[in-house]
C-alpha cells in the first residue's frame, strides 16, 4: 500500500500543487522601496500594509482531486519555494497516507510539527518521496485540519520544509468524502 502511495505521489509531483517559483529578491526589494516612497516613513502603518498587500508573495494553497489512475483522491500543498510537496492520499479501500515529495534519503522517523506540537512518524522513503500510513481521524490529520503551519524536521531536529495549513482541513475532508 505505501509503495503504491509513493508511486502515486511521484506521478502527482509534476502536476500536483503548483510549484512556487523563487521570487527575484531584487524585485521584492524594489517593491518595498515603492511602498516606502508612497507611504514613508517606515514607521507609517500604511507603509507596512502596502508591503504586506503588494510585496509579500501568497502562500501556496491546498488543492485536491482524483489521482490520475482513478485509484483514489488527494489533497496537496507545496512549499513556497516549490522544492517539496505534501500529499494526503486515500484509496477506495479505506487506506490513506501522508507523502512528502522532494525529500531525498532513506526511510526515517520524521517529526511533523503542527503549530509547535510534534508528531513523530516513521516514513518509508523511496525515489524522492517518503510515505507513512495515517488512518482517517488520526491525531496528525486532526492537527493539520485546525493548524496554521506544519514544519517537517529530520532526526537531527533540523527543519526540512514548512507548509501552510490554511485550507488543509477542507481539502483533506473533501478527499476523504470522495474516497468513501
Amino acid at each position: 500500500m505505501r509503495r503504491h502511495m509513493i508511486c502515486v505521489a511521484l506521478v502527482l509531483a509534476g502536476t500536483g500543487p503548483a510549484a512556487g517559483q523563487q521570487a527575484d529578491p531584487m524585485e521584492m526589494q524594489r517593491c518595498v522601496w515603492r511602498c516606502l516612497n508612497q507611504f514613508g516613513p517606515a514607521s507609517n502603518p500604511a507603509y507596512h500594509d502596502c508591503v504586506q498587500r503588494v510585496c509579500v508573495p501568497d502562500r501556496p494553497r491546498w488543492s485536491g482531486g482524483q489521482i490520475r489512475d482513478g485509484s483514489g483522491e488527494y489533497a496537496a500543498v507545496g512549499t513556497a519555494d516549490g522544492r517539496f510537496q505534501l500529499y494526503y492520499l486515500c484509496g477506495r479501500a479505506g487506506q490513506s497516507a501522508l507523502v512528502l515529495s522532494g525529500l531525498e534519503g532513506p526511510s526515517a522517523v520524521l517529526s511533523l510539527v503542527v503549530d509547535g506540537r510534534p508528531y513523530d512518524l516513521s516514513f518509508e522513503g523511496e525515489g524522492g518521496a517518503h510515505a507513512v500510513g495515517v488512518p482517517p481521524g488520526s491525531p496528525i490529520l486532526s492537527a493539520m485540519a485546525t493548524g496554521q503551519t506544519l514544519t517537517v524536521r529530520n532526526v537531527a531536529g533540523y527543519t526540512v520544509a514548512t507548509f501552510g495549513l490554511d485550507g488543509a482541513g477542507a481539502e483533506i475532508s473533501a478527499a476523504q468524502a470522495r474516497c468513501r
